[in-house]
């Protein structure tokens, strides 16, 4: 399988930006249509789209980037890239054998989630240390 970044409601300059980025990594950049949202993330990653979308119509406005068969420091370098380039997406992912079974609501879900974790994790240390991060 090629490697591949799944970009889900990338404003039009990000969008460029992120798919300019990706080719000179080799990548491919898919802009993921509302249509294919319950479509599994395995199935989209695939070396061509699917024809059929998923079970139904779902709607989200967060941004997200899914990445899939990037492995090491290429994996590293393109995420440098990104942030070089000043592409902010909070929510990024790896394609995971589980994961990969799940459509971008529940995946979306399970990001939110980590990220809420993360930085109640972050907040507490802060506390901790009487309000300096320098722990």
């Amino acid at each position: 399988m090629k490697p591949v970044v799944l970009m889900y409601n990338l404003d039009d300059e990000k969008k460029a930006r992120t798919a300019s980025i990706c080719a000179l990594f080799g990548l491919e950049a898919r802009d993921v249509e509302k249509r294919f949202y319950t479509t599994p993330i395995g199935a989209l990653c695939q070396d061509t789209m699917p024809d059929t979308i998923g079970a139904g119509l779902v709607d989200f406005d967060d941004q997200m980037l899914v990445m899939a068969n990037i492995q090491g420091q290429r994996l590293s370098l393109f995420l440098d890239a990104l942030k070089t380039a000043n592409v902010r997406v909070a929510l990024k992912a790896i394609v995971t054998e589980t994961n990969a079974l799940w459509d971008a609501p529940t995946l979306l879900k399970e990001l939110k989630r980590e990220h809420e974790t993360l930085a109640n994790k972050s907040a507490a240390r802060v506390d901790a240390a009487g309000g300096d991060e320098t722990v």
